[in-house]
């Protein structure tokens, strides 16, 4: 009886170290004939029988060492199930044999089986299990070992070579990855559980399923932090500052989704893959804190996969990686909150890039649109037209330069209209209209076939009709903007001008340049296109008082319109009062 008990309690002691080993087809051959060899002698020991006998109290009082001997055959394939038909033997052929498959096999086990009380011996008061005590042991102690991966067996584990690499796997690496940092910090508490007695059944065994399934419903998910064969970690905090490098591994491949999915954040390519060569490094680095075992995979198949990724992009992109590609040069897990944050910070980036291009969509689309009915249908109404400085206001500089191309397409057709806008402090005040007017004007002058002045004239308004009879035959002097033949000619032209002086300024242009052409006889306005003038020329109203010439100066534009707009608006009354100059 005593060598019993010793025996029964070695065996209570071995087995949580032993499961680990059950996936060793020759080491499962040898536990099985223990079993045997167990079955064979405890049914013949009297003592064992005649406990069983006194203390029996189930329904089934003809159950006995024999009927235990029967159960436990039954279960491991030695002798035929109750309905008659052959269960599967116990060599490795047998697919359900109860060791192939440890995990799923001893939760079954454990499930249907009955537990049995202690049997205690009235007389010295000694304990002995049965075998069908002890085989529910031996399942408790599969069931509290590390949880094994549904259909990933440890000779399996050695095939796992990464895969060919491109970016329609990044995703795929990001949803394994933040599984793993689960995995990982559930590999923490579930040993924190076990030292802590708790209930296997309902804290858990629940666990451990839901992590395997959805393991299993990911391509290649291996989680070697959850395995049997995993070895022991070397601290405590291993495991939770192994999910951290997992989860920005995550994070970082997830930043070079983004940027695939969205070619206007092609520029951050670059960013992107130093962040995510530190989180590779970083992985690897903690899984070889881990030291290999014999049928166990000593790296990270998402780790691996992750490197090709990074050599083929950067051959592909023809750029560099400084740092984290070379085994001597490893990040370190320990600053996986810096690498987090920086993580974070690109990703905000990308957001707001992307959130800018949704906004330059949108008012792209509202400039295509009144500009449309503008050119279409001459519907030049102020509140088209200051729509339409709204949008520039917005757009211009902050989202798109005023020299873009697609912008420019939608607002050439309408550019005497846009300068025919009458607005106040328009440098200051509407800078984004002012900015894109310049542009327009330097690109007409520079394309003077692309120039609306080429085509032609609309009929000129009642205000330019008015100032034509006042100037027919004169002259006019206009400094700043860029020289634009087309539209000199259309300015002449509407106002039957003798000649239009179009004076362009360089930077640092003295206003002494100018005197003498404001001197000039046939010269009875100076405008002063102040839109395009590179500095302010306050003394230029001095040197045109002297020589007794009326100044306008041109805040919007410098088509016929706007000139004679602004012309009515700053010195119409002294036109009706004085006598121009012949």
């Amino acid at each position: 009886m005593k060598e019993c008990e010793n025996l029964v309690s070695s065996v209570n002691t071995v087995v949580s170290r032993i499961v680990t080993l059950l996936h060793d087809p020759e080491f499962r051959t040898a536990l099985r004939d223990v079993a045997t060899a167990i079955l064979k002698i405890l049914p013949d020991d009297p003592a064992a029988k005649q406990a069983v006998a006194a203390t029996d109290t189930s329904e089934d009082k003809a159950t006995n060492t024999g009927d235990d001997k029967a159960d436990f055959q039954q279960r491991v394939g030695q002798m035929p199930s109750s309905a008659g038909q052959a269960s599967p033997g116990v060599d490795d052929e047998a697919p359900n044999a109860l060791f192939d498959h440890p995990a799923q096999e001893s939760l079954a086990l454990s499930t249907d089986m009955e537990p049995a009380a202690n049997q205690n011996l009235h007389h010295g008061q000694r304990e002995y299990n049965p075998p069908t005590k002890l085989t529910a042991k031996m399942a408790e102690f599969i069931q509290s070992a590390s949880v094994i991966e549904g259909d990933q067996s440890p000779a399996q584990v050695a095939s796992h070579q990464p895969e060919e690499s491109s970016f329609d796997t990044l995703e795929l690496i990001t949803k394994r990855c933040l599984l793993k940092a689960e995995a990982a910090r559930w590999a923490a508490k579930r040993r924190r559980l076990m030292r802590e007695g708790a209930n296997f059944q309902t804290e858990i065994a629940p666990q451990d399923a839901d992590i395997i399934q959805r393991a299993k419903e990911l391509k290649r998910c291996f989680l070697w932090t959850n395995h049997p064969q995993c070895p022991e970690p070397p601290d405590e905090n291993y495991f939770p500052q192994l999910a951290d490098t997992f989860d920005n591994l995550a994070n970082a491949v997830a930043l070079a989704t983004m940027i695939e999915s969205d070619g206007n954040l092609s520029t951050f390519l670059k960013r992107a893959t130093l962040l995510i060569a530190e989180a590779q490094s970083a992985v690897r680095y903690a899984r070889a804190l881990l030291p290999d075992s014999a049928g166990y995979a000593g790296y990270d198949t998402d780790q691996q996969t992750t490197f090709q990724w990074l050599r083929e992009v950067t051959q592909n992109k023809d750029f560099y990686i400084e740092r984290y590609m070379q085994t001597d040069d490893s990040a370190l897990p320990e600053n996986a909150d810096d690498l987090a944050a920086r993580i974070r910070e690109l990703k905000s980036q990308l957001q707001e890039r992307q959130q800018q291009q949704r906004t330059i969509r949108k008012l792209m689309d509202k400039i295509k649109y009144e500009t449309s009915l503008l050119s279409q249908k001459g519907d030049n109404s102020i509140s088209r037209l200051h729509t339409l400085v709204r949008a520039l206001d917005e757009l211009v500089p902050d989202l798109i330069p005023p020299s873009n191309a697609q912008l420019r397409s939608y607002l050439l057709p309408v550019l005497p209209y846009l300068e025919e806008i009458e607005l106040d402090d328009m440098e200051r005040e509407h800078r984004g209209t002012h900015l894109t007017l310049c542009a327009l004007e330097e690109y007409v002058a520079q394309h003077p076939d692309d120039d609306p002045d080429s085509q032609a004239s609309p009929q000129p308004s009642a205000i330019v009709l008015g100032l034509r009879e006042r100037l027919r035959g004169k002259s006019m002097l206009m400094i700043g903007g860029e020289q634009r033949r087309p539209r000199q000619e259309a300015i002449r032209t509407a106002f039957d001008l003798k000649e239009l002086v179009w004076e362009t300024v360089a930077p640092h242009t003295s206003l002494r340049d100018f005197e003498p052409k404001i001197a000039h006889v046939d010269v009875a306005i100076v405008l002063l296109a102040i839109r395009w003038s590179s500095h302010v020329y306050a003394g230029l109203d001095e040197i045109c008082r002297k020589h007794g010439k009326l100044l306008v100066r041109l805040p919007a534009g410098t088509n016929a319109s706007q000139i004679a707009y602004q012309i009515d608006r700053q010195i119409g009354n002294t036109l009706k009062n004085q006598s121009l100059g012949a």
